[in-house]
């Protein structure tokens, strides 16, 4: 987890790729947990930041290219440090030499 915050705070947003379930597409706001057991297919999106909300726990800020109408504005937040939906398995960045 700490890999991929230095990652964040040293090259910007970083991609994060998952699993996702049939409640997914319905989130509109809050922290996301998983409560369906309906696999879905895999998804990218561009992982923003964290944060930690006072009664939810820590998360994950990421960008979806679903539009603006969906979630929060087009992001959605995800539990930070539990794995849910293998969130913190797979992901990428690069880095510059310079």
């Amino acid at each position: 987890m700490k890999l991929i915050q230095n990652a964040i705070l040293k090259s910007g947003p970083v991609q994060a790729t998952f699993y996702v379930f049939e409640d997914f597409p319905d989130y509109t706001s809050g922290v996301y947990r998983r409560t369906s057991t309906e696999y879905d297919g895999i998804h990218t999106v561009r992982l923003l930041g964290w944060g930690v909300d006072s009664a939810e726990g820590p998360y994950w800020i990421a960008a979806n290219e679903w539009s603006t109408q969906w979630g929060e504005e087009g992001t959605f937040r995800i539990t930070r440090g539990t794995n849910d939906c293998g969130f913190e398995d797979a992901i990428l960045y690069g880095e510059y030499a310079h």
